[in-house]
């Protein structure tokens, strides 16, 4: 009896973790608000994806809006969740933080229309913000966390190039 409790136990444990490891229907909706739904779900190197898709009406075929990706990370003691969504052509097309501490939107719209071959440095100087193309300028008073936030987003679009699951139009 002891042993069927475990086992139960344990298959519930390693439900919720995969259920909470992938993209929720409302993360789905911040990157593209207009999708109705996640046609598959996967893993790749620890990392979490999903295909935003949007329905089609009446004769119209299923329309693919992109790709959501998820990282949980560990910062200053407090889970985030880094969502990140690209354009079917590898185009960002937004990033989103979830977690305790609010993620200056300013900081997060720098991400926005870069290519998954761009960088994702954080500026450490003035001058890294006057050349083209521009590093990415860290939250006012939180550079730990920027930095933290752009090498997530790094990490994510690398493993996503890299995975023979994904394809990005060119």
């Amino acid at each position: 009896m002891k042993l069927i409790l475990l086992s139960t136990f344990l298959g519930y444990v390693a439900t919720a973790s995969w259920a909470d490891a992938q993209p929720t229907t409302q993360e789905r909706l911040q990157i593209f608000p207009k999708s109705d739904y996640c046609r598959q779900t996967g893993a790749f190197n620890g990392d979490y994806f999903c295909e935003a898709w949007r329905s089609g009406y009446d004769e119209n075929p299923d329309e693919f809006a992109g790709y959501v990706f998820l990282k949980t990370i560990d910062s200053a003691n407090a889970e985030m969740r880094v969502l990140v969504g690209v354009f079917p052509n590898g185009e960002i097309a937004k990033v989103v933080v979830n977690g305790p501490e609010a993620i200056d939107d300013e900081f997060l719209e720098q991400f926005e229309g870069k290519s998954l071959r761009s960088s994702f440095e954080i500026a450490k100087t003035l001058d890294d913000l006057l050349f083209v193309p521009a590093k990415i300028k860290a939250i006012s008073g939180k550079v730990e966390i920027s930095e933290e936030i752009a090498k997530t987003v790094s990490a994510l679009i690398k493993s996503a190039l890299d995975s023979p699951k994904l394809t990005f139009a060119k």
